[in-house]
């Protein structure tokens, strides 16, 4: 139950910190948004503290980095399909 709690915080730090970036593709303006990007710091701070407090140091520090690595790789893969999907194709940058 933990390591959900700490992979969900993880990869909805990474889905903030997205949210917050100017290549968002849901972003509907081409600006940064500070409250995203504060909100996504805060929680990449809250998953490794959930990372190390349950794995140790070491194994926490890794397995924080992978999930963050892993979820901001996909996750304008998938923004890009979704918005395919709905057929907004010229909207993308």
């Amino acid at each position: 139950m933990g390591t959900t709690i700490a992979a969900v915080v993880t990869v909805l730090s990474a889905l903030a910190l997205y949210l917050g970036s100017p290549n968002c593709v849901w972003n509907r303006t081409a600006r940064p948004r500070p409250a995203w990007s504060l909100a996504g710091g805060v929680a990449a701070v809250a998953g490794l503290l959930l990372w190390i407090w349950l794995l140790g140091a070491g194994a926490g520090i890794s397995v924080a980095l992978a999930t963050w690595m892993l979820a901001l790789v996909l996750l304008p893969y998938l923004a890009c399909w979704l918005v395919s999907a709905r057929g907004n194709v010229r909207n993308m940058r």
